[in-house]
């Protein structure tokens, strides 16, 4: 398990490897109330 900046989208990609299976995001994260801000990538192959 890994973790990233949630005020930084851009600490994510360095996270993301060939062993990624999935990325969890709490929209709105508990207990603070801070919202993950992300845009989609172009297209489905574009993380891989």
């Amino acid at each position: 398990m890994r973790f990233a900046d949630y005020r930084d989208p851009e600490s994510f990609a360095p996270l993301i490897d060939a062993r990624t299976q999935a990325i969890y995001i709490e929209s709105i994260g508990n207990p603070l109330g801070n919202v993950t801000d992300i845009e989609p990538p172009p297209s489905p192959t574009a993380c891989r």
